[in-house]
């Protein structure tokens, strides 16, 4: 009885360390990183006191590169410019001399990956952007969808119209914007006081909150293009003079033209 007893035993021991080592085999290697170091960066309009990633920027913008994390060097060369810039940061105006297509090339120097044979932690990248006329700002468009403030309505549109200096000649060089229906009714045009305080090609400030006219309870709107046809309004409105600032918030998808 002892000895049937102490083999049950012995078999039970050896039934769960074949089971727990079958379970530490099943432990996953560790990940180990097999990539040559990689450089890249991102190309941004100054919007006011924003930064915009984009592949467009209006004439007269003003544009920075700046590395996705930090390097140890780097060597930028942006278009036509003779020059090279070492600082991890390139911020630089583009007129109308500009317009066109512009390649940036990075080369930076990073931290090489001793698994990677022949990696010199020296990598080259490039992004091209476009320098546009204002007339051709993706985020010029009307937008149908809803105010925050009423969800189930979604039938709200609104647009963001170019207005040529040709039209009204106080908008030159470049022409300037309006934006129709925020709040719901009140139009921020170049006829109704307000204030563009900065614009790009994906975004967009409006202020009409010092110097609105009529019925317009003065809103100050942040537009910024989510997508290609997304369309994001932040906005807040309130009589003149009033500590009380009402937030509302419109999204909406570029009504196709037929």
């Amino acid at each position: 009885m002892k000895k049937e007893f102490f083999l049950r035993l012995l078999l039970g021991c050896c039934c769960l360390a074949w089971i727990a080592c079958d379970k530490q085999n099943d432990v996953p290697d560790p990940v180990v990183n097999k990539d040559p170091f990689d450089a890249d960066f991102t190309v941004n309009e100054h919007v006011g006191d924003s930064l915009v990633a984009t592949d467009s920027v209006l004439i007269y913008s003003v544009v920075s590169f700046e590395p996705i994390i930090a390097y140890d060097t780097y060597q930028w060369t942006v278009g036509e410019d003779e020059r090279t810039f070492t600082e991890p940061t390139v911020t630089l105006r583009f007129t109308e001399e500009s317009e066109g297509t512009i390649l940036v090339r990075l080369i930076a120097k990073g931290k090489a990956n001793p698994l990677v044979k022949d990696d010199d932690g020296i990598d080259t990248v490039a992004h091209t952007f476009h320098v546009i006329p204002w007339s051709e700002a993706p985020i010029i468009g009307k937008y149908q969808g809803y105010f925050a403030s009423q969800p189930d309505d979604k039938t709200q549109v609104v647009e963001v119209r170019y207005i040529s200096p040709q039209e009204d000649p106080s908008t030159e060089p470049f022409g300037g914007f309006e934006l129709i229906n925020v709040n719901q009714g009140c139009e921020l045009t170049r006829n109704s006081g307000v204030v563009q305080l900065s614009r790009g090609a994906r975004a967009c400030n409006f202020d009409a909150y010092q110097n609105f006219i009529g019925k317009c309870t003065g809103p100050d709107a942040w537009l910024k293009l989510q997508s290609s046809d997304t369309l994001n309004i932040d906005y807040s409105y309130g009589e003149l003079g009033s500590s009380n600032r009402f937030k509302d918030q419109f999204t909406g998808v570029r009504v196709k033209k037929n």
